[in-house]
């Protein structure tokens, strides 16, 4: 029996099929802007993060880190800011638990209208007490100015933010999962059939195949999965990589071939 490829396909199906190709891939680009652009800002900020998808799945509950370090039992505190008196521990600690990132920055180096002369402000305690160490090319600190510096805001904003960030909910999840685990292995196995149907050599077709459903479960188990530990969040990751990966490279190879493959040699007499 003659296998039937993409390539026999007259010049009107092929444009069909390159047409629903098209359509295929500018719906996944348009899933992944939608993922970055929505749940890119669970956290306040812009770009999606693990940390956008952790909250997402999860859940976060971190305090901004420069607030750990100025806890009581701070092994950082013990150990550099020993010497820092219990105020200006207390207005930065103030300070660092305001919700709302707004009022986190217009309070960064501005005091109260009816505020004494003498009464410092978060960035006058932060550069008086850590820009020594923490600051680019400070002498002291042994380099940790370079990975940690706080010598401006935009610097102090990636130390100074708590997350606290809730999951969906089961119902909106599973309401999620029920739309779209019924609708993507359809256009999956479109994908895959115009795959199968081309010249490339078995081991690649059956393998991209192969990665799109591996990935596509690997994606959808990661969600579950990750709402009982965040480490399943790279599971849902790594299978999102894995699936787009292959899918694209089903419908690339499914179109090359189909325009530019050789016809199927006619059948021997």
């Amino acid at each position: 029996m003659k296998l039937v490829r993409l390539r026999d396909f007259s010049f009107e199906l092929r444009i069909a099929v390159s047409c629903l190709a098209l359509v295929i891939g500018g719906g996944y680009t348009a899933s992944l802007y939608f993922m970055s652009h929505h749940v890119g800002r669970k956290d306040g900020q812009e770009g999606l993060t693990v940390l956008d998808v952790e909250g997402t799945y999860h859940g976060v509950n971190r305090p901004a880190r420069l607030l750990v370090v100025l806890e009581d039992d701070s092994q950082h505190r013990k150990d550099y800011v020993k010497g820092m008196p219990t105020e200006e521990v207390e207005l930065l600690r103030s300070w660092l638990k305001l919700t709302e990132p707004s009022a986190l920055q217009e309070q960064y180096d501005e005091l109260p209208e009816d505020a004494p002369e003498e009464a410092l402000a978060p960035a006058d305690v932060i550069d008086e007490r850590c820009t020594r160490c923490h600051s680019p090319g400070a002498k002291e600190g042994d380099g940790i100015g370079a990975t940690v510096p706080l010598h401006n805001l935009p610097a102090v904003e990636k130390v100074a933010y708590s997350k606290k960030l809730d999951p969906i909910s089961v119902d909106i999840l599973a309401q999620s999962t029920h739309a779209h685990a019924l609708s993507i292995p359809v256009f999956t196995l479109i994908a895959a059939g115009m795959l199968l149907m081309t010249a490339w050599p078995r081991w690649f077709r059956h393998g991209v195949v192969m990665l799109c459903f591996l990935g596509l479960l690997a994606d959808f188990a990661g969600m579950w999965l990750a709402r009982l530990n965040p480490g399943f969040v790279w599971l849902l990751l790594g299978g999102g990589a894995v699936y787009g990966a292959a899918l694209v490279t089903a419908l690339l190879a499914g179109l090359v071939d189909m325009w530019f493959g050789r016809p199927s040699p006619p059948p021997s007499t």
